[in-house]
């Protein structure tokens, strides 16, 4: 029997089914709040059937969703075609990792997940840089045996960045995020890659570096979110890169609040 993780982005619904130890297959689909429990029902089952895949192999959810409509969506989905209730993620939930910002209710789900997820790897003080919609850096701190998410740091993404660019200048495209042959652009395409690509870099680096000096050593770094293998050569200080590290928090919170897989 199997886990449903589902991770509910502003851009992008990130889904993986998690059985015997690993993940059996992970989905990514566009967000749209729109859409009614029964059209996402029908998307699931499409995924299922595509996998050969029998949805009622899925006797746990969790979800995370920073999108507020799709709450109920999600939850009537989840009775409807899995027949099972979903977990949603909060603050509110315990983890080893103990949320200590001035109104733990702020905290988005996914990071909270993100920063569940990055200390169960590091198993010391850590940061996740996450490239979604936002850019954004947890960090967890450990002093001896106390683990606290100390808080987070917030820009906008390189898609965001992208868009931003061609919506409010009359001349520059929309272009493809993939590191240009060099840093000083000879096209239009190439100058705004670099801009992005680099640039980016550039601020991760820099990022983290600030965010280790705060946290008590041994600070470990780990990028996840579906545009983190774009710069993972291009940065200094990631320990690792792991694309599916919401979805393993998602897993974590779901086995330490006691789900169980009916």
């Amino acid at each position: 029997m199997s886990l449903l993780c589902i991770d509910i982005g502003n851009s992008n619904i990130a889904c993986g089914l998690y059985d015997d130890g690993e993940w059996k297959a992970t989905w990514r689909v566009r967000t749209d709040n729109k859409r009614t429990s029964d059209e996402y029902s029908v998307l699931f089952h499409g995924f299922f059937t595509q996998k050969n895949i029998s949805p009622l192999s899925v006797r746990g959810i969790c979800v995370s969703s920073v999108v507020p409509e799709l709450i109920e969506t999600f939850r009537l989905m989840g009775r409807d075609l899995f027949g099972v209730t979903p977990l949603f993620i909060s603050t509110e939930l315990v983890s080893e990792v103990s949320v200590a910002i001035d109104n733990p209710r702020e905290l988005g789900p996914d990071l909270y997940a993100n920063g569940v997820a990055g200390y169960a790897w590091a198993r010391s003080s850590v940061i996740v840089v996450d490239f979604g919609t936002a850019l954004s850096f947890t960090c967890v701190e450990k002093i001896d045996e106390e683990v606290k998410l100390r808080g987070a740091s917030i820009a906008p993404g390189l898609r965001t960045a992208v868009y931003a660019l061609s919506l409010n200048t009359a001349q520059l495209p929309h272009v493809e995020l993939v590191p240009p042959p060099k840093g000083i652009g000879t096209n239009t395409i190439q100058a705004i890659q670099s801009g992005i690509v680099f640039g980016y870099s550039a601020l991760v680096t820099g990022m983290v570096q600030r965010l280790r000096a705060e946290l008590n050593e041994p600070v470990k770094c780990i990028a996840t979110g579906g545009l983190s293998t774009v710069l993972q050569d291009h940065v200094m200080g990631f320990d690792h890169v792991d694309p599916l590290l919401t979805l393993e928090g998602l897993r974590i919170l779901f086995e330490h609040h006691g789900g169980k897989i009916q």
